[in-house]
Order: structure tokens, then C-alpha cells, then sequence
């Protein structure tokens, strides 16, 4: 039978803890079903904050509860740490009260196994120690292999995670890949068989963003195995003084791509800033996508840029539908899409990466949404001294 929290714990929610819990409540009731003369067992542990009965089993009404506090003066006893003590019997009942400190393989002290047992003599009463002994170091296994199965399952469940995403990332890449790869080799063959060269400028220009998209899918692949693995993405410090007219030159760009979406902006930097200059152009680039992509299509999207004596803040902000919680906390994870996202496929990296040149430059990015209009807010110190 499991011993349960005390009404108004609550149940663990660290499958860890709560393995443990469930061991040592076994473990007392083995200790009851062993020992008739025990009259309560409890396993008192400050584990989790204040003392606390992890584990407990009485055979009166009134004895102790998985889950309760054991703070009160009268379970003082429970809390005294060193070594192993009997105490002497309360003269009301003639109990034996006798407490044994669980230690961990590790040398680490979790709490006591603390029994309240009928008084027989004084050679029983040694015998029950040493049981209580042997029951305190069951214990310590218990909680050893709880926290190994606990660890062991939350490793499996990450690779099967893992496996998945790196088989939906392989997916999705292949995907995003092939039309790029089809607009490249279907205008290859027009033009081995084209004997006018009237549309040459027209098929260079698309041949280049064909290219120019693959490159992108490429570099964000790259971006993301940077991230995760060594020293984080790349960057190349210097002291920029023309940050505005990088920035201010992404802006364009999309602009161009985007003729019917109204962008409005302002950037108003005056001053050099320490920074890669690129990185923060794909840093621009990737917001305005996300905003242009998920916002709504008829309301601007805006760009700020300026500094403050010690910041540079860009901000990009989309009319539309709200963010939800669960949206917010995932947004910069890679792969990572909202239910009924505007934009299914796609590597799902823009966001995260964005995240990750946030840090590079030691400053930070976050997301609000709230009255129909989701901002970014992307800040860092204007000088690396």
C-alpha cells in the first residue's frame, strides 16, 4: 500500500522525488509487516525545505502522516542529527523512541528513520536498533535506486526526443531544399536549350535567390550546430559606426521582397557600436520574417532602433492575434511551432538563433503580446569595456 501526501501537500511533481516517496512508503510498510512491536515509522527528511515526514506508517489514528510537518517541538527529536540515539521511554506510555540516520552512498545526510516501538527489555531493544540500522541503510539503496531509474528514464525520454527532432530537422530541411534545387535545375535546362538570350537577366535573378535560399537553409544548420556544439555561433567584433545604414539596409531588402506589406521604421543610432555588424542584420532579418510571416497581413509592422548613454535596443513589433503562454516559453526552441502556425514547414531556427546572437553580444531578447500586438524587444551594452 502507498502512503499518500497529507491533504493539502499535494503529490510530488519531480518524478525523482516522487520515486523515492514511493520507495520509502514500501519500505515502512515492510517495516510494519517485519516488526509487530513498532508502533510508528517515519522517515523525517529536510530534503525538500522544512522537516517533513517523507514516508509514514502508525497504528493509531493520531500517528504520524506521509507529508506532514514535523517542525512542532514534540518531534525534536525526529531533527537531531549525529549519531544514533535511543531515547528514554515517555513515562506516560512506556514507548521507545529510537532514531538512525539515513546517510547516502555519496556521504550525503537525506534524514531519519525514526520508529516508536512497544518497550521489551533491554536485549530486544538492541535487536530493534539493529534492525533499524539495517532498515536505514535499505533506505539509502531505495532512494540510490530510485534516483538512478528516475535518471535513467529522463535520459531516455530527452533521446527519444532528440530522435525525433533530428528526424522531423532532416525532414524539413530536405523539404525546404528541394524547390530551391527544382527552380536551379529546371532553369539549367532552359537554358541549355535556349538559343535566345533576351531572358538571361531574368533568369539570373532567380537563379541567385534560389541559390541565396539554400545558402540561408545552410547557414542556419550550421548556426544551430555552432550554438549547440563548442564556443557558440561566430562572430567578428568591431567597433561600428555605421550601424544605422546596415540596419537600415535589411529594412530595404524586405521591402523589395515585400512590396504590398507596409514596414515603418526608425532607426536612430548615432554612435559607434562594439558588435558583428552581420549578426545583427540576421538578428534584424529573422525578427521582421517571424513578424511579417505571423502578423497580420493588412496592419505595419514597425522597427526602433536607437541607443541609450549604455544600450542599443531594436524593437520589432506585428499586429495580430495574441501569443499564448505555452508560444512564449517555446518560441526561441529550435524546431519548435505553434498549433496552426501560418507557416507549417521551414526549419523553425530564425528565433532561435536570434536568441543565441542575443547572448553572443552579452544582452538578451524577450517577447510581449498582449492588446493585439506582439513585440520583440532585443537589447545589449553598446561598448564590450
Amino acid at each position: 500500500m502507498k502512503n499518500k501526501n497529507a491533504p493539502g501537500e499535494g503529490p510530488p511533481k519531480d518524478p525523482a522525488i516522487e520515486a523515492e516517496t514511493d520507495a520509502l512508503a514500501q519500505l515502512v510498510d515492510a517495516i510494519f509487516r517485519r516488526m509487530p512491536q513498532a508502533l510508528a515509522a517515519v522517515v523525517a527528511s529536510p530534503a525538500s525545505g522544512p522537516w517533513r515526514a517523507i514516508a509514514a506508517r502508525g497504528r493509531q489514528e493520531s500517528s504520524f502522516a506521509a507529508g506532514q510537518s514535523l517542525e512542532q517541538p514534540e518531534n525534536a527529536w525526529m531533527r537531531e542529527l549525529g549519531e544514533p540515539a535511543i531515547d528514554p521511554p515517555p513515562p506516560e506510555n512506556g514507548a521507545l523512541r529510537l532514531r538512525q540516520p539515513i546517510t547516502l552512498r555519496d556521504g550525503s545526510f537525506f534524514g531519519n528513520l525514526c520508529l516508536v516501538a512497544s518497550r521489551a527489555d533491554s536485549v530486544a531493544d538492541a535487536g530493534l536498533r539493529d534492525a533499524a540500522g539495517v532498515f536505514a541503510e535499505l533506505a539509502a539503496l531505495l532512494i540510490a535506486q530510485s534516483r538512478r531509474s528516475a535518471e535513467a528514464e529522463a535520459r531516455l525520454g530527452n533521446e527519444a526526443a532528440a530522435a525525433e527532432q533530428r528526424e522531423r530537422f532532416v525532414a524539413v530541411l530536405a523539404h525546404d531544399l528541394r524547390t530551391p534545387l527544382s527552380t536551379v535545375r529546371a532553369l539549367g535546362e532552359t537554358l541549355s536549350i535556349a538559343p535566345e538570350r533576351a531572358n538571361l537577366p531574368r533568369i539570373a535573378k532567380i537563379l541567385l535567390a534560389a541559390v541565396a535560399r539554400m545558402a540561408s537553409l545552410i547557414d542556419g544548420v550550421l548556426d544551430l550546430a555552432r550554438a549547440r556544439l563548442g564556443g557558440g555561433i561566430t562572430m567578428r567584433w568591431q567597433s561600428c559606426p555605421d550601424l544605422a545604414e546596415r540596419l537600415s539596409q535589411v529594412v530595404e531588402e524586405v521591402r523589395e521582397a515585400r512590396p504590398g506589406q507596409q514596414i515603418d521604421s526608425q532607426i536612430r543610432i548615432a554612435r559607434a557600436i562594439d558588435c558583428d555588424p552581420t549578426r545583427l542584420q540576421q538578428l534584424l532579418g529573422n525578427l521582421l520574417d517571424n513578424a511579417l510571416t505571423h502578423g497580420a497581413r493588412d496592419r505595419p509592422v514597425s522597427i526602433v532602433a536607437e541607443t541609450s548613454e549604455s544600450e542599443l535596443e531594436i524593437r520589432v513589433a506585428n499586429e495580430g492575434a495574441e501569443l499564448d503562454q505555452e508560444t512564449r516559453e517555446r518560441i526561441f526552441e529550435p524546431f519548435w511551432r505553434p498549433k496552426g502556425a501560418k507557416r507549417p514547414d521551414g526549419l523553425g531556427l530564425g528565433l532561435f538563433i536570434v536568441e543565441h546572437i542575443a547572448t553572443r553580444h552579452g544582452g538578451s531578447i524577450r517577447v510581449d503580446s498582449k492588446d493585439g500586438s506582439t513585440i520583440f524587444v532585443f537589447s545589449m551594452p553598446v561598448s564590450r569595456a
